[in-house]
């Protein structure tokens, strides 16, 4: 085998890569936007009617408690700018391995 042929068909496997990569990303683009929309739903709750139900309500789930909605909201912040940093060494530079690794920012 050439060179050439070799080359072609390293190019030919990581092309089939890329193009099923692209179809993971629209998967996850779609599943992203609902996530936002989620945590946004949540906040809203969170800042707004939380306390009075839970002053209503009790403590007995842990969407009631006091730690556990805040860690939630925390986190899924933390795992937003842990996407964001991906996306742009992405798109300008080579991604740190800490950024795919590590879960928190």
């Amino acid at each position: 085998m050439t060179n050439a042929q070799e080359r072609v068909d390293r190019a030919q496997t990581a092309y089939d890569a890329l193009v099923a990569d692209n179809e993971k990303f629209a998967e996850a683009v779609t599943w992203i936007a609902g996530a936002i929309e989620r945590g946004r739903a949540f906040e809203s709750y969170y800042l707004n009617q939380w306390m009075t139900d839970r002053d209503e309500v009790g403590v007995h789930l842990p969407v009631m408690g006091e730690d556990e909605p805040w860690e939630a909201l925390g986190d899924h912040t933390a795992q937003m700018r842990r996407l964001l940093r991906i996306a742009t060494h992405g798109l300008v530079g080579p991604l740190e391995p800490s950024d795919a690794t590590h879960s928190q920012s």
